[in-house]
Formats: structure tokens, C-alpha cells, sequence
């Protein structure tokens, strides 16, 4: 808060500070073991984290490093203290006060997994990456695999029952509940991981995170190919948890979208003489992504995750879909682009399938492009849509083309 404005936004100054405040904490740190159960520990590390995207020079990856290296460093601390505040939520017990600050297990376990999230997303988006990122990976990985929580909420796609035990309703009710908003950070966090598994895949150091993902037993392959043939019923089931969550939908469809990209260029290398590493993990990464792709490309479709967003967060309505697009504070008007830029790929059958609101769909889509061209004409539109108005209407062609064959 400089009263010189010439200051204030001057990033050597925040570098500084940032470096100075980063090293008196290392040393907090190191001195006090019980740290880690305190609320304000994992605030000032996600903090840490956020940061980077200010500190913008060769510093910044041995900055971020640091970090990773404290956070692996004490895994068997902070793993603890997720799995006992994910406990706590889970049976409904969020009340009960277990930090050195008297914070919910809730306030703990939202904090631990944005600070995850945050971390994700950095090396996702263009980090360097080094055998650090890929030991915290890994070890998040084990976790999920080893904690009977997080197994029961993820493990839907090989032989949970939690698809038939959600209460559609209930979950509309209460979807803005701790629990609900915990499940859906959950599976942000494993799509992100799986992102970065996605865009690292040659990397010797992945082989040990595929070998560790590879638990599925050969006999539940076949169930789970008959069990989600449908995609509109899973994609509605788990919808309903994101419903009245309109950031963390948007962050969840898009990091989908991406995932569901990347794998559909997946080929079947199962004869291939690959040699990824010396340790014949070959073929067990090549099974695992092949998985992946079968999983996400059977029961992600896209588009059909797209009609549930448009008919069931917007209600067909094209001005909320405008007020996302001019929005700061979401990240729809990238996933709008990548999903139009997608459609132009998708074959007919992935369009409209088994839909009897075909029109509805259509016209809500034809009056966002009507609303933005005029808004553009009129010059008040808060950006240049051109490229988005050129794809939408390509889009729009198409979708009515199908609507007249069928």
C-alpha cells in the first residue's frame, strides 16, 4: 500500500519481498514440525504459488522448486492431515476443530487441495518441470489409490457404486454444501493430474506413476465398457454436483475437454517395440492410456457435456452464456473457443444423439450469435468476437443442417 504509485506495481519490489518474506518462512519451518496442521501454513504456501505468475524471470522456476521441495519434503505430515480433515468432512463431522488455529476440517481441507490445484495448474500451463513435480505427482497418486474416500468418490469408472447411490435430488438441494464442493475439487485435481500424465507421457520419470495407476483388474474392463455406454447418464449424475457451482463447472468442463483432446490422439501401441524406459513399463503405460481414452472418449463426449452445461447452468439462456463470455472471473470464453474449434471434428453421431431438445438448443445458440454480432455492430462489445462469431455460425450450420437430415 505505497502511497508512491510508481511503486506499487513495480515487480522487483514484490520479488524482493516476496524472496525476503519466502526465506524467514524456511526457516518458521524448519524450527516448527506442528506447522504443518496449522490453517495459515497452507494459505501462505498457495499464496506462494499464486505469486509466481507476478515473478516473472529465471528465479522464478528455483522459487517454485522450493516450494514443491517442502511440500514433498513433509508429504507424510501434510497427507496425514488431508486424510484425517477428508475423514472429518466425509462422516459430517466438519465442526470438529483439529488445528493448531481451531479451523474447520473443512477450511483445512479447501485450502490443502487449492493449494494441489494451484500447483497443478502451474507446471499444466508451461511450468519446468524436474524429478520434483514428478515425486509430488506421484505421491498425491499413491494417495488417492490407498484412501478408502477418495477410492469410493474416483473409482466410479472400474467398480464403485457411488453412480447408483447419488440422490439427483439431494444433490440439487445441497450442491453448494462442503461436501459437494470437496468432491468436485477432488475430481479437478485428477483431471489435472491426468492432464499433466497426458502432456508428459514420454518422460522416463512417469513410468512409476502409470505402473502405481495400473490397479484395475482386467475382469472389470468389460463391465465398465457396458456400464457407461450411456454418456449423457453419467455426465447427468455427476453434473448435478456442479450445478449451482458456476467456477468450479466451467474450470471442470474445460479441464475435460482438454483431457478428452489429448487422449483421443492416443493410438494403440500395445505390439509397438517402444522403449519409454528399461524397466518393460512399456506396455503397462500404453494399457493405462488406452484406458484413459476409452474411459473419456465413451463417457466425456463433449458435446453431450456441453448441451447439459447450456440446458442445465444456463437454462437456455443466452444471456447468461454472455455474461460469461465478458467475464473476468471464468474461464468460459477459452473453453467456448476449444469446444467450437472441437465441433468441426465431431462426426454426426456424436451430435444430437438420442436429444429431444434439438431446437431449444439451436435457437438459444442462434440468439448468443445474433446478441454479440449486434453488440459488435453496435460497438459494445467489450472485446473483438470475430474469430468467435466465424466459429459459432459455422457451428450453427452445421447443427441445423443435421436437425433438417434427421
Amino acid at each position: 500500500n505505497s502511497s508512491n504509485n510508481n511503486d506499487q506495481l513495480d515487480p522487483n519490489n514484490i520479488e524482493k519481498l516476496v524472496y525476503i518474506f519466502f526465506n524467514n518462512f524456511k526457516e518458521i519451518i524448519n524450527k516448527k514440525e506442528s506447522i504443518f496442521n496449522n490453517y495459515y501454513f497452507y494459505c501462505i504456501i498457495h499464496k506462494f504459488i499464486k505469486l509466481t505468475n507476478i515473478i516473472k524471470n529465471q528465479n522464478n522456476s528455483n522459487f517454485i522448486d522450493e516450494i514443491i521441495e517442502i511440500l514433498n519434503n513433509n508429504n507424510e505430515s501434510i497427507s496425514s492431515l488431508l486424510v484425517k480433515s477428508l475423514s472429518l468432512e466425509l462422516d459430517n463431522n466438519s465442526t470438529k476443530n483439529f488445528t493448531d488455529n481451531n479451523f474447520s476440517s473443512y477450511s483445512v481441507l479447501n485450502k490443502n487441495l487449492k493449494l494441489i490445484l494451484s500447483v497443478l495448474k502451474y507446471y499444466n500451463n508451461g511450468g519446468y518441470r524436474n524429478e520434483n513435480i514428478y515425486k509430488f505427482i506421484k505421491n498425491y497418486i499413491i494417495l488417492c489409490n490407498n484412501n478408502q474416500i477418495i477410492k469410493k468418490i474416483l473409482n466410479f469408472d472400474i467398480n464403485s457404486q457411488i453412480l447408483n447411490n447419488l440422490d439427483i435430488p439431494s444433490l440439487f438441494v445441497k450442491s453448494k454444501t462442503g461436501q459437494s464442493i470437496i468432491i468436485c475439487k477432488i475430481y479437478i485435481i485428477v483431471l489435472e493430474i491426468i492432464k499433466f500424465i497426458l502432456l508428459n507421457y514420454n518422460n522416463n520419470s512417469l513410468s512409476s506413476i502409470f505402473s502405481i495407476q495400473n490397479n484395475n483388474n482386467s475382469d472389470n474392463n468389460n463391465n465398465n465398457n457396458n456400464k457407461f455406454n450411456d454418456s449423457n447418464e453419467i455426465i447427468y449424475k455427476f453434473g448435478y454436483l456442479f450445478i449451482n457451482q458456476d467456477d468450479i463447472a466451467i474450470e471442470t468442463i474445460n479441464s475435460l475437454l482438454t483431457v478428452y483432446n489429448e487422449v483421443s490422439n492416443i493410438k494403440d501401441n500395445s505390439n509397438s517395440d517402444g522403449n519409454i524406459d528399461s524397466n518393460n513399463n512399456y506396455k503397462i503405460i500404453n494399457n493405462n492410456l488406452i484406458l484413459l481414452k476409452n474411459l473419456f472418449v465413451n463417457s466425456f463426449n463433449p458435446h453431450n457435456i456441453f448441451c447439459f452445461f447450456i440446458k442445465e447452468i444456463c437454462f437456455y439462456d443466452h444471456l447468461i452464456i454472455i455474461d460469461m463470455l465478458i467475464s473476468n472471473e471464468t474461464t468460459f470464453l477459452n473453453y467456448f473457443l476449444n469446444y467450437l474449434k472441437l465441433t468441426s471434428t465431431l462426426s454426426t453421431a456424436d451430435i444430437f444423439s438420442h436429444r429431444e431438445d434439438k431446437e431449444e438448443f439451436i435457437s438459444c445458440l442462434s440468439l448468443l450469435y445474433n446478441s454479440i454480432e449486434t453488440s459488435n455492430n453496435n460497438n459494445i462489445f467489450p472485446y473483438n468476437p470475430k474469430i468467435l462469431l466465424l466459429k459459432l455460425e459455422m457451428y450453427l450450420n452445421k447443427l441445423k443442417t443435421i436437425n433438417k437430415q434427421k
